[in-house]
């Protein structure tokens, strides 16, 4: 096979349309959940709260194929994780700038040992890090810390309704996604918990470190780009 049969090769791997087990309620019902934050938002003319709260909506992506009382179990746990990671971004103005890429690590370190020891499918831990990061770098005064957290809790609650009627929907509405069995809890190794995680979790802290030291602007993006490559290395 020469170069060039190589490239085909690659090329129609790259550009393959792998089919999907996602059902088109899964993305209606993520995009109805946004939309009634931000609706809401706009209604009474405060665009930029339903911009925070829309954070906490995002928790709806992890609902999995599972029975109805887990799946909500979880929905609800990865909830209370976003909320959590945001609040801790947002302490990270108590501490100089250059200091923030300690926290951000943390969280990146620890969402990943959760979600790999809990077997926890995409989009993994990217959005932990993600929320920490916007509550680290957005431009909250202290007096509205309580507050802005709130906002992302009410965001989750939406979510978590969302989970709620999308579940009902598809398994006693249309029937065309049927729980699957819950997935044995299998611990894969200290390596591929701790260490794996230990790893990516510098590599976080490093990038904010990286655009802090630099002076850039808009540094957080470095960190999640580095984020949104570590976690497709796991997919």
């Amino acid at each position: 096979m020469n170069k060039l049969e190589i490239l085909k090769q690659h090329f129609k791997e790259i550009a393959k349309l792998n089919s999907s087990e996602q059902v088109w309620q899964m993305p209606f019902f993520a995009a109805l959940g946004v939309g009634i934050v931000l609706g809401f938002s706009v209604f009474f003319g405060k665009l930029n709260y339903g911009l925070i709260a829309m954070i906490g909506a995002l928790s709806f992506l992890y609902v999995p194929n599972t029975p109805l009382y887990h799946r909500m179990a979880v929905v609800m746990c990865c909830s209370f994780g976003i909320v959590s990671s945001f609040f801790l971004g947002i302490l990270t103005h108590f501490l100089p700038s250059v200091f923030a890429f300690i926290p951000i690590g943390l969280v990146a370190m620890g969402s990943s040992v959760l979600i790999r020891y809990y077997n926890i499918g995409a989009p993994g831990y990217f959005f932990f890090v993600f929320s920490c990061v916007l509550g680290a770098y957005s431009p909250f005064e202290a007096k509205d810390f309580i507050f802005l957290v709130g906002l992302v809790f009410l965001g989750a609650m939406v979510a978590n309704l969302m989970a709620l009627l999308y579940s009902i929907v598809v398994i006693y509405g249309f029937k065309n996604a049927l729980p699957g069995e819950i997935p044995p809890r299998e611990y894969i190794g200290f390596d591929a918990v701790f260490v794996d995680s230990l790893i990516m979790g510098s590599f976080v802290a490093f990038s904010i470190f990286l655009g802090t030291f630099l002076e850039l602007e808009r540094s957080y993006w470095i960190a999640i780009s580095c984020t949104a490559i570590m976690q497709g290395v796991t997919l």
